[in-house]
């Protein structure tokens, strides 16, 4: 996948084709730090952003903040990922893309966690219901669980990743079933 996303990037870089250009950058993150690779994934969303800002690919853009602030999160960089969450948010809300709401009320439970991690279940658990799509659910059930234990949610956020990964089979469900059952 690397190799393709950078064939795709140098293509896109050559027929000038910012958008493309754009989001060949974000899903190469996506591979990298699906990978572990957090140095190439950081390179490769903030140039996703660079280029997304470059021209007002606002609807984008909202999603790759998100993504970065994702990354420093899970890689002990809490002030880098809450010093993108206004900007994401405003992106978000001006072109109306909910679901990237949803992951930044997520991303602050999250980030709330550190300070008071009851705070943060209770506030994980408010969002549930809200969850716009069964994906948005489970992650959202995974971090519960990955904070606060508990065998029926562990096997509620199961159930969801194993419909999720019947449906589609991506490694990002495979490897979360891993670690859930």
């Amino acid at each position: 996948a690397i190799e393709c996303f950078l064939k795709q990037i140098a293509l896109s870089r050559r027929l000038d084709d910012k958008p493309i250009l754009s989001y060949g950058s974000y899903m190469l993150g996506v591979t990298h730090s699906e990978k572990g690779d957090f140095t190439e994934a950081q390179q490769a969303f903030v140039q996703s952003i660079e280029v997304a800002r470059s021209f007002g690919f606002n609807h984008y853009l909202c999603g790759y903040l998100a993504r970065l602030a994702k990354l420093y999160l899970e890689n002990g960089h809490p002030c880098q990922a809450l010093a993108l969450i206004p900007e994401a948010r405003e992106m978000a809300q001006k072109t109306k893309r909910q679901n990237v709401l949803f992951e930044l009320d997520v991303l602050l439970a999250r980030l709330a966690a550190a300070e008071n991690k009851e705070t943060a279940i209770e506030q994980l658990k408010t969002l549930v219901p809200s969850a716009p799509d069964d994906d948005q659910k489970a992650a959202v059930l995974l971090q519960i669980y990955r904070l606060a234990g508990g065998e029926a949610c562990r096997r509620e956020a199961a159930e969801l990743f194993r419909k999720l990964y019947d449906k589609t089979p991506a490694y990002l469900y495979k490897k979360t079933l891993a670690e859930l059952t």
